[in-house]
């Protein structure tokens, strides 16, 4: 006798309901955004406010050991426009600028630590919300690849050019194990920026 496994889809119009919910909870989120910096632009001072901007875009447009640090975490962050693929070609940018290799190294890998974090646990926490809008037999799928194979799929993210942010997102979802995904991270970034330092090594 076969076993068979029923999973129950959500229904249409709960995923309407939830959609409405979450466009909501953005708009709330953004207009506490712009209100938290007016009162910001008032504690210390609109021009105090503009200067501290303009000191972070200047360091980011230079590509400065603490450009890196503000590149990688926004880079990060998997809902930001901002793709993660472009942090190899930053910090081998800001070597050929004159950055030290370890210090900016230490302050990209302080910056994506905290990001991916975030990517983990809005997957882990919010798993049940996503799991309402994709099919959740897709889901079981996946998990059951990613308990197979995931290993390798984390390693081989972080070490070449690909949306890791995503796929710490997406194991938030299935439950991947934190302490193995957390190993994972830092040895493919490891590998990543030890080779671009020895690339940088040899055009000198």
């Amino acid at each position: 006798m076969q076993d068979h496994t029923f999973i129950e889809e959500t229904p249409n119009h709960q995923k309407i309901r939830i959609l409405g919910v979450t466009l909501l909870s953005i708009l709330a989120a953004v207009g506490l955004w712009i209100a938290l910096k007016s009162v910001l632009a008032e504690i210390v001072g609109a021009e105090s406010l503009e200067a501290a901007q303009g000191y972070v875009i200047a360091d980011m447009a230079s590509f400065t050991a603490i450009g890196l640090f503000y590149w990688g975490f926004i880079s990060g962050l998997f809902f930001t426009p901002v793709p993660v693929e472009i942090l190899p070609v930053l910090y081998f940018k800001g070597l050929l600028n004159g950055n030290s290799p370890l210090f900016s190294l230490f302050l990209q890998f302080a910056a994506l630590v905290p990001a991916h974090a975030i990517d983990y646990y809005l997957g882990r926490k919010f798993s049940p919300a996503f799991l309402n809008f994709i099919s959740k037999r897709k889901v079981y799928k996946a998990k059951r690849w990613i308990n197979a194979y995931g290993s390798y799929a984390v390693f081989l993210f972080n070490v070449l050019p690909l949306p890791a942010p995503i796929l710490t997102f997406a194991l938030g979802i299935a439950r991947y194990n934190i302490l193995r995904l957390s190993v994972l991270f830092l040895l493919g970034n490891a590998v990543k920026y030890l080779a671009i330092i020895w690339i940088f090594s040899l055009t000198q």
